[in-house]
């Protein structure tokens, strides 16, 4: 027969440990049970929100269709009315553009400009860019569709009106075995304008208008100053070119003075302590002479600081030196010239000293060989310090200028921007803004010479152009070759 034993003392705490461990791991997973239906139950609820709210967007869609068809039924069988103005002045307004051609471009045969009149006479117009020199090309054709060939029968003029008011008055020449005219000069860049075209042809005269822009924007002045867009005039001015040394602030040797006593004897006055500044003459001790036994005074022999004091009374002066006068009025700078730079480096160059409070305007008074074995020369610069903000040992930039000119236009370097490989800036006429490619010269850190592409007096943007660039680009109107 099946007893019940009891437990003994030993096996309890180890049966509790157990009954512990199971009540718990019963505990964990009616709680993980617990947490999955919950997550069950509201994503079905979620799914089903979604398919009610999918099947309210689906009714709508389908009642704003049938409220669309029936509007456009009711439109379909609302009768025309011819006369009502609105629509007289919509279709007088679409049937002038298109008589004037002014921002649709009719395209002919050849790529160019289609322009045309009523008696029949038409020309094309295009700028031959493949070419290092553009020029206008025109085919002219008469009322029957011909080509006109010579000039005999026929005179064209185009003038052209840029940004600014700057007119250019264009003839045209038949090319011989072409069958297009071609203009008689260059058509300089940026190819923006307003033009105008005379056409006679056997005494029957004609004319076109339209404008063709690119690289031009406006913006208005608000808009300018909330962008910091800043303009400044175009004028003469010189162009410095620059190169970068370093070196160190050094006294000369020249103005450092030991004093030493004229004859030997006894030091019977000392009247200067270290530190102290005296001028040139002023007495800094006397001395008893030994062979005459007179007193004679030792005067300083420059302007300067008290620098090394070696002398007290009751002493006696040999040919020992009793003091240093250092002056510090006028320092040098010692710039260190590398090979790759000496070819250019001379004396008399003109040099701005930077330091660590100011700048000074000096130029090169001598160069030096290195008597230290190292790679470089030695361009000694004098330095007025009359403000005392230059010391011995400071380290010093410099800039040498290497090259010099008076250039006739010159802009600043911030005005200038790249486009397609060509350097650019962007001319300012009332709230106009078109860009202008530009031939440059010299350039300095400041400033670049402008050989061609302004003139003086235009007005240009100096701050944030940048800005007006990437406005051109992103629209699309950007163009310089």
């Amino acid at each position: 027969m099946f007893q019940l034993k009891p437990i003994s003392n030993d096996a309890k705490p180890q049966q509790s440990l157990n009954i512990w461990l199971l009540l718990t791991m019963l505990v964990m997973a009616l709680f993980t049970t617990t947490l999955q239906a919950e997550a069950e139950m509201q994503d079905h609820e979620y799914q089903t929100e979604s398919h009610q709210h999918d099947e309210a967007e689906h009714s709508d869609d389908e009642t704003s269709a049938e409220a669309t068809q029936k509007s456009h039924q009711h439109d379909e069988n609302a009768p025309h009315n011819s006369d009502d103005p609105a629509h007289k002045q919509d279709e007088e307004s679409h049937e002038d553009h298109q008589e004037d051609g002014h921002d649709e471009l009719t395209k002919g045969p050849n790529g160019g400009r289609l322009l045309s009149k009523d008696n029949g006479l038409s020309i094309e117009l295009t700028i031959d860019e493949d070419n290092m020199q553009p020029k206008f090309r025109v085919w002219l054709r008469n009322k029957e569709g011909a080509l006109v060939k010579t000039a005999n029968k026929a005179e064209l003029l185009v003038t052209l009106t840029r940004l600014g008011g700057e007119q250019q008055l264009i003839k045209f020449i038949p090319v011989e075995g072409e069958d297009y005219w071609q203009s008689s000069v260059i058509i300089e860049e940026p190819h923006s304008f307003d033009v105008m075209v005379n056409l006679n042809y056997q005494g029957n005269t004609v004319e076109w208008h339209y404008a063709s822009y690119e690289g031009r924007m406006q913006m208005d002045a608000e808009t300018a100053q909330r962008q910091s867009v800043k303009t400044s005039s175009v004028s003469a001015g010189q162009i410095a070119v620059t190169t970068r040394v370093y070196g160190n602030v050094v006294v000369s040797p020249d103005r450092i003075s030991q004093v030493k006593a004229r004859f030997p004897g006894q030091i019977t006055s000392v009247k200067v302590a270290y530190g102290d500044r005296v001028k040139d003459g002023q007495v800094l001790a006397t001395v008893e002479s030994n062979s005459s036994l007179q007193t004679y005074s030792v005067r300083a022999p420059i302007s300067g600081v008290i620098t090394a004091k070696y002398a007290s009374s009751g002493e006696v002066a040999a040919d020992q030196a009793l003091f240093t006068i250092t002056d510090t009025s006028t320092l040098w700078a010692e710039l260190k010239i590398f090979p790759k730079q000496a070819q250019s480096i001379a004396t008399g160059q003109s040099v701005q000293l930077g330091g660590a409070v100011n700048t000074v305007q000096s130029s090169i008074q001598q160069l030096l060989p290195n008597t230290q074995q190292a790679p470089y020369l030695i361009a000694r610069v004098p330095l007025k310090d009359t403000e005392q903000t230059w010391f011995p040992g400071m380290m010093v930039e410099a800039d040498v200028t290497i090259q010099q000119k008076d250039a006739d236009l010159r802009v600043p370097n911030s005005a200038i921007q790249r486009l397609n490989d060509n350097q650019i800036v962007f001319i300012k006429v009332g709230d106009q803004y078109e860009l202008r490619p530009l031939e440059v010269g010299l350039s300095d850190k400041n400033y670049t010479e402008v050989k061609s592409g302004l003139r003086q007096g235009d007005e240009i943007v100096v701050g944030n152009s940048y800005l007006i660039k990437a406005d051109l680009e992103k629209s699309g109107a950007a163009h310089a070759h």
